[in-house]
């Protein structure tokens, strides 16, 4: 996926916090489970932005999260509407996002034919932020919000560090 950022949107910063509102690198693994996280991005949408959107109330700022392997898997889709008359003067807009990834499981057999569930933790989750003038149940295709990406990054997890 190619960041085409067709709208000129600036990533101010980003950010992902714990539950406390600290700052993580890594998304936090507690119990064989993913923490709750929350997911921050300040974006400065310039002039020319609400110029290409004057003829829309809304615009939709789309998140993806995926896990990145080989291909990418996805793990979450969360979208917010903002109306244009809503977006302030300034141009800056602070996006916010509460993640709760899925939790998933492997199963293999022991030797005395019972089935073991392990924790299969992601080692990496892919972060894409969009914008566009469709929601995501108007979204035609893939191309209608690939248009909109405006930033793609990549968060490793706890499990990184295990050397796994």
């Amino acid at each position: 996926m190619d960041v085409k950022n067709e709208y000129n949107v600036s990533v101010i910063s980003f950010k992902i916090m714990d539950s406390s509102g600290k700052q993580v690198y890594m998304l936090p693994i507690k119990d064989n489970d993913y923490s709750d996280v929350l997911c921050e991005c300040v974006v400065y949408l310039p002039n020319s932005f609400m110029t290409i959107f004057s003829n829309v109330d809304k615009v939709f700022f789309h998140l993806s999260t995926y896990e990145k392997l080989d291909f990418e898997h996805p793990l979450l889709y969360q979208e917010t509407g903002i109306l244009l008359k809503d977006i302030p003067s300034s141009g800056l807009l602070r996006l916010t996002f509460k993640m709760n990834f899925p939790t998933e499981w492997s199963r293999t057999h022991t030797d005395d034919g019972k089935i073991k569930l392990s924790f299969k933790p992601y080692k990496l989750v892919g972060y894409r932020f969009s914008v566009s003038d469709k929601d995501v149940q108007h979204l035609v295709s893939d191309d209608d919000e690939n248009e909109g990406v405006f930033f793609d990054t990549v968060i490793p997890s706890e499990v990184i560090n295990d050397g796994k």
